[in-house]
């Protein structure tokens, strides 16, 4: 028996995607079949998804490549947040060429993997979990346990905001007084950090996901959070505090300073 040994154009399977964030997309190996004879070239491209083209085996208008991926997959990086992007493999020898294409978005947050997700676009910091939540990593992490609603301040008397209608919540706190949410922001340690605090409105309000309906929240980046109203660190009498709904259509409204409400911890930077 004598084997054959004409050519033959390769062929590529469809592509898989095995992870993204907001800076990367890493491309699975991409399976050759049929093989080809002789073996070819297994190169990938990425380019923003209706720029990228490919037409007649010739890549155009690509962000980075080619790689070879013969034998292994690619990561992707130094990508741009909440873009979608599209990925080609194409597999060529002297037969013909064949190729496949994927596309995918990154992510708007860029997720540490310990429990903070930080937001590129307002370079903030935020906690994966709500207070009373435990963090389990992943990927994907996610939060276990019941969210604790926590008092804004034990007296509704501007005591907790520096003793002035408007005020931000925050220490020196009278004695006898003491803040729920902000002592859950400053002993929280999540990503081995210690700066800590309860947002603010205009913060918060950065969470919602307009596309989103409720509640009004990236799960996949902060997963089993309530529907309900958080608390931001701004007062607006010596009664009540503002708060944000997670998956309401208004912007804020108001809750009396010792009442309960969730906390979501923030904090400045990467």
């Amino acid at each position: 028996m004598v084997a054959s040994t004409g050519t033959q154009p390769p062929g590529v399977q469809p592509l898989v995607i095995t992870e993204w964030s907001a800076t990367t997309i890493t491309l699975a190996r991409p399976a050759i079949s049929p093989a080809g004879n002789p073996l070819p070239t297994v190169q990938a491209y990425i380019g923003l998804d209706g720029e990228i083209s490919n037409v007649s085996c010739n890549i155009s208008s690509y962000l980075d490549g080619p790689f070879d991926v013969s034998t292994q997959g690619r990561t992707f990086t130094g990508l741009a947040a909440n873009l979608t992007y599209r990925i080609w493999v194409q597999a060529e020898n002297t037969a013909g060429c064949a190729g496949q294409t994927i596309i995918q978005r990154t992510g708007y947050y860029v997720d540490h993997q310990d429990g903070t997700i930080y937001d590129p676009y307002t370079d903030l910091t935020w906690a994966a979990c709500s207070c009373g939540q435990d963090y389990v990593a992943g990927p994907p992490g996610n939060c276990l346990g019941s969210v604790t609603p926590l008092t804004y301040c034990s007296e509704p008397t501007n005591a907790c905001n520096g003793g002035t209608n408007k005020g931000l919540l925050g220490p020196p706190f009278p004695s006898g007084v003491h803040s729920q949410a902000w002592n859950c922001c400053d002993a929280y340690s999540a990503g081995g950090r210690y700066d800590w605090r309860v947002p603010t409105v205009a913060e918060l309000a950065t969470l919602a996901v307009s596309q989103a309906s409720p509640p009004n929240i990236d799960h996949a980046a902060f997963p089993n959070t309530p529907d309900d109203d958080y608390w931001s660190a701004n007062s607006d009498t010596y009664v009540n505090a503002f708060t944000v709904p997670v998956g309401g259509a208004q912007p804020y409204s108001w809750g009396k300073q010792n009442n309960s409400y969730p906390v979501r911890c923030v904090a400045s930077g990467w």
